[in-house]
């Protein structure tokens, strides 16, 4: 049998070189591992479609290609209540803590190329969410071949109100909501709403 194994980001985690260690181990080439670059419904997303190529018939090298393919159109955008989880996780500069945090904003967040970058702050709930939506206009429209998730972490108001305000503004038809898992939740912090997507 054929393995095709979708691991979080490598530079969250040293999951990817453990999976590769493993397989070194077994001595078993038909495993075929993929780095995400992405995390939480960005993930969700690939897993997803490989099931989907799967239940197609499609051959593993193919679905391996898509799926390669596909990461690097992945847009994960966040608006986050503070920086501070993500700085004492050690995923974000003090610096970078500290223009987040003035007079307190909401910073917005994107996952990009494995990476955490702050795209903008804005005061205020629905300030920060009307910023969201104006830069998923900006880094990639929306492929509507695909599902668009929304994620959150802690209660879900604010995650239902993204995804309430993007289907009404993109006429998505293929949506979901979803709570973040406890690790990453950990260092997003309470009070994150999240969108994800692939790009055209």
């Amino acid at each position: 049998d054929s393995v095709i194994v979708i691991l979080i980001a490598s530079k969250f985690s040293g999951t990817l070189q453990s999976a590769m260690i493993a397989r070194d181990i077994v001595e078993y080439e038909d495993i075929h591992i993929i780095d995400s670059n992405t995390s939480i419904t960005g993930l969700r997303l690939l897993v997803e479609e490989a099931i989907k190529l799967r239940n197609q018939s499609v051959e593993v090298k193919e679905i391996v290609d898509i799926l390669k393919e596909l990461k690097d159109r992945i847009v994960l955008l966040a608006m986050v209540d503070t920086l501070e989880y993500l700085h004492k996780g050690g995923r974000l500069s003090k610096s970078s803590t500290i223009l987040g945090t003035l007079l307190k904003f909401k910073p917005i967040l994107q996952v990009k190329d494995g990476a955490i970058g702050v795209l903008g702050k804005e005061r205020g709930t629905n300030k920060g969410i009307a910023k969201v939506l104006e830069l998923m206009d900006e880094v990639g429209e929306i492929d509507h071949d695909y599902p668009v998730y929304f994620g959150y972490t802690a209660e879900d108001d604010k995650g239902l109100l993204l995804k309430d305000k993007a289907t009404e503004k993109y006429g998505l038809t293929s949506t979901n909501l979803y709570p973040v898992g406890c690790v990453v939740g950990a260092h997003a912090g309470p009070g994150a709403a999240i969108v994800t997507y692939i790009s055209k």
